[in-house]
């Protein structure tokens, strides 16, 4: 037998069928709890590779424990939504989560199985319902470079699903998906271009959110110089449209 199937201790199997990471960490308002990992005692936060899967419990045995589920080690500081629980016996007496709720928007749900009196299994997938997702295409003669607003302290832009904290230089011709890393229904976005009026550069520092109807629209623009380009909005539905950049002359 496995030491993390102890059957006087609450033994958790998660498996991780998302694209991202899922890190797992003890709650620390569980003053005395140690987790354990596939039997082994820890206090480190631990990564659970997409595809991987382990079974979580305590030290000291025992039918409750806190645990943590995010998608950045550094949740705390905001880098991601996270679950925070209390998974325990419900009045049924089967294992389920007892209490807790997600803070920020995570980018993973989870669902529970196999639900037993002192064991269960918690499957985590990617979380699309809240993904803001604007589909940049340019049909200018010109370079755009793309960037998230610095104004947005914790915001991480995304490039067609994949996390890209530095500039994206969209080439004439070409087209990307734009959105965040935490699930969300809107944005800051600068959208930077060649200045008209002389050599250096200009373009629009833009608010992306949902207007009156429910529908991702342009919901404050600062311009900023003579861009060389202009934009229009296009298939504009709750969390996606598509923007199409042509010369501005």
């Amino acid at each position: 037998m496995h030491p993390e199937m102890n059957m006087d201790s609450v033994a958790v199997t998660v498996k991780n069928d998302a694209s991202e990471i899922v890190y797992i960490d003890r709650d620390p308002n569980w003053d005395d709890e140690i987790l354990t990992i596939d039997g082994k005692p820890t206090m480190q936060i631990y990564p659970l590779n997409p595809g991987a899967k382990v079974v979580v419990g305590t030290k000291d045995g025992g039918d409750e424990m806190g645990v943590i589920f995010a998608t950045s080690p550094d949740y705390d500081d905001g880098k991601s939504g996270f679950y925070q629980l209390a998974i325990g016996q419900d009045d049924s007496g089967t294992m389920g989560v007892k209490d807790g709720d997600p803070f920020g928007h995570p980018t993973v749900n989870y669902s529970l199985h196999d639900r037993k009196p002192m064991s269960m299994t918690m499957l985590f997938v990617d979380d699309d319902t809240l993904s803001l997702a604007v589909t940049v295409k340019n049909d200018s003669s010109y370079d755009i470079q793309i960037v998230g607003d610095p104004n947005w302290d914790d915001q991480v832009m995304t490039i067609n699903g994949k996390r890209h904290e530095k500039p994206y230089d969209l080439k004439p011709g070409g087209s990307v998906v734009v959105g965040i890393a935490v699930d969300y229904n809107q944005m800051g976005v600068d959208f930077t271009t060649k200045d008209l009026d002389g050599g250096g550069s200009a373009g629009y520092n833009l608010e992306i959110g949902p207007n009156d109807a429910g529908n991702e629209d342009v919901t404050d623009s600062y311009p900023f110089g003579n861009p060389a380009v202009k934009y229009t909005l296009h298939d504009q539905k709750p969390l996606s449209m598509a923007m199409v950049f042509v010369d501005a002359g």
